[in-house]
């Protein structure tokens, strides 16, 4: 069984998903061509494309995914009427998938819709087939780590709240009818983001906190030969490099397998 990554940048975790598996589905037709053929049907109407399984969990993406593969395939979301013969290409995750899988004699793909493969146990895949999961969703949640501490910082969620409970707003600012302001909200300028592992989201996130003026400093799990970019300091290991940045650290990230 081999073990790949779809290298795509996306501007949304779910473009991502759906990109990678169209790719990866016209990787797989590619790759059985020879011997299934990518579109061909026979006199008696067979339908001889190749079979993609969606479950019922990633069976809202067809659509978008079909509009976005160059070969054709037939995607489905049950074996109903389908011969297990033509699966050549599974869409899903953990530990049921392998279940599928086992049973499904020609599968060439399994295609997981998300990261983290903790879940993978090698011996249980097939030798003929391929497992990748999905890269390219490193900017959008470094902007959601970005946006949590800006609400931190400022408190734009209760802002909000506060607005839309009592339609008024209330500036930092004293006024002459007796109300004395309320507290400036924060800033991230200035502040330390301690990031534990820096990996692909890991740098993501120290470029855009370093536009914000933050300092960033992080761990690794083994020692870096250079300083990563926006980074001021990096260690390595969880002894004396991981209390140092929870000591100097405003903000932390795991960004690390837990």
């Amino acid at each position: 069984a081999g073990v790949g990554t779809c290298p795509l940048s996306c501007c949304a975790m779910v473009q991502a998903c759906r990109r990678a598996v169209a790719t990866a589905l016209g990787a797989a037709a590619g790759a059985g061509a020879a011997t299934l053929p990518v579109a061909f049907a026979d006199s008696a109407g067979d339908d001889r494309r190749p079979v993609a399984l969606f479950s019922a969990t990633w069976g809202r993406f067809m659509p978008r995914v079909a509009a976005l593969l160059q070969t054709d395939w037939r995607l489905v979301s049950s074996l109903e009427g389908v011969d297990p013969e033509r699966v050549v290409a599974v869409v899903d995750g953990g530990p049921a998938a392998l279940d599928v899988v086992a049973k499904l004699p020609r599968v060439r793909l399994l295609q997981q819709p998300w990261t983290g493969v903790e879940w993978l146990k090698p011996e249980r895949v097939p030798p003929q087939t391929t497992v990748c999961n999905v890269h390219g969703m490193d900017p959008p949640i470094a902007e959601f780590v970005m946006g949590s501490m800006l609400d931190h910082a400022i408190g734009f969620s209760k802002l909000d709240a506060e607005f839309k409970s009592t339609g008024a707003f209330r500036p930092p600012f004293p006024r002459s009818d007796g109300y004395g302001g309320r507290p400036f909200h924060g800033e991230l300028g200035g502040k330390t983001l301690g990031i534990v592992g820096l990996g692909s989201i890991g740098a993501e996130v120290a470029r855009r906190a370093a536009a914000f003026d933050m300092r960033v400093i992080a761990t690794t799990r083994s020692p870096r030969t250079s300083l990563p970019p926006h980074v001021s300091w990096c260690g390595a290991g969880t002894g004396a490099a991981l209390d140092r940045l929870l000591a100097e650290s405003d903000y932390l990230l795991l960004a690390c397998p837990l």
